[in-house]
């Protein structure tokens, strides 16, 4: 996971499963940030996102 860090076009189901990443969907939101500087800029469906989340 520490690879994938630098690689967004990474699929994050290289690392979790189909119902780990609907899990990680739903709780996303949850911990975005409220300002544009603390917000994930990754794709939602990429290794990236999972792996600051998770």
């Amino acid at each position: 996971m520490v690879e994938g860090r630098g690689e967004p076009q990474w699929p994050a189901s290289i690392t979790f499963t189909d119902e780990q990443q609907q899990y990680l969907k739903q709780i996303a939101p949850t911990v975005q940030g409220k300002t544009t500087k603390l917000q994930n800029p990754y794709p939602i469906n990429s290794v990236v996102p999972q792996v600051i989340v998770g």
